[in-house]
């Protein structure tokens, strides 16, 4: 589960994972727009008995310096019984420019750059890389992480889906479908047959069919506009600026009219659902969500008593 679940404070957020632990969840996931970092809630959730898997999901490169990024990585991992997984990704450029008043320049090296620098950081030694997007100059880590964080890379486009195979420990996938899915694996997995699987699902629960519709539909909406995501998968036209991205673009992705239920087909992309880890050569199941890997679910709470998990 990703958390805050509903926008709580830090001071509220115990009481959930509480919660959550108690309804079985196995891992604790963040992301980071406006309000806490990524690594701040992880911290907390490290004090969970039993404790929980934990991982960042994502950590945007252009809002931290590489040392930063890797300093922040250490509390979290000194605090963990097992490897944490640091899931890295350039956000966007409405977020990155107009948010963190940071140039959105050469995304893909920033990110490349990011995921070489915290590999050699996280063995101790001293760094010194002259990438194409930042110069570091003999920075050294002052202590090793008890477990080696696991590397991800968030990926939608084919360069990036291979360089998370290729340098990093595995992808983070967002707004995908099954199909989708069996698409793009395939491209990490080429460069790293043992790479981890990350799936982020938004899932919308209550009793208003209709409420929960719109709710996902102002979700979807908010994503499309952010400019060159869900759109440039598969070769299909790129939103935003290049179209996909209008206030339309919503009833394209989520339309007012529901298919037909024996129109409807259901795809597993492996018997008992998809879950492809490469951690110690091993591969779990999920058998609720046949999409789902590593289970990195988003959650807050709309209206109307409906929750988004």
């Amino acid at each position: 589960m990703t958390v805050p679940v509903a926008g709580e404070t830090m001071a509220q957020l115990p009481a959930v994972l509480d919660e959550l632990a108690g309804a079985g969840y196995s891992d604790i996931w963040t992301s980071e727009v406006n309000a806490t970092d990524a690594f701040a809630p992880l911290l907390m959730a490290a004090q969970q008995t039993p404790q929980p898997r934990l991982g960042t999901s994502i950590a945007g490169v252009f809002s931290r310096s590489p040392a930063l990024m890797a300093m922040s990585a250490l509390a979290v991992a000194e605090l963990s019984d097992e490897p944490i997984y640091v899931g890295v990704g350039s956000s966007s450029q409405n977020m990155v420019e107009q948010w963190h008043g940071t140039p959105f320049v050469q995304p893909y090296q920033r990110v490349r750059d990011t995921v070489r620098f915290l590999r050699a950081a996280f063995t101790g030694q001293r760094v010194t890389l002259h990438g194409g997007s930042f110069e570091i100059d003999g920075f050294r880590l002052a202590r090793v992480p008890p477990h080696p964080p696991r590397i991800l890379v968030a990926a939608l486009r084919p360069g990036m889906l291979r360089l998370a195979g290729r340098e990093g420990d595995g992808v983070v996938l967002n707004w995908l479908s099954p199909d989708d899915t069996a698409r793009v694996v395939p491209l990490v997995l080429d460069g790293n047959p043992d790479a981890d699987v990350v799936a982020r699902l938004f899932v919308v629960t209550g009793p208003d069919r209709a409420t929960a519709r719109g709710l996902a539909r102002r979700m979807v909406t908010a994503y499309l506009n952010t400019g060159g995501h869900v759109g440039r998968l598969a070769g299909r036209r790129p939103p935003g600026r290049a179209g996909g991205g209008t206030r339309f673009g919503h009833r394209r992705a989520l339309p007012d009219r529901e298919p037909r239920r024996d129109t409807v087909r259901s795809r597993r992309l492996r018997p008992g659902g998809y879950h492809h880890s490469g951690a110690r050569g091993a591969r779990t199941r999920s058998g609720k969500h046949p999409e789902a890997v590593r289970g990195a679910g988003t959650a807050g709470r709309g209206s109307q008593g409906l929750r988004m998990c």
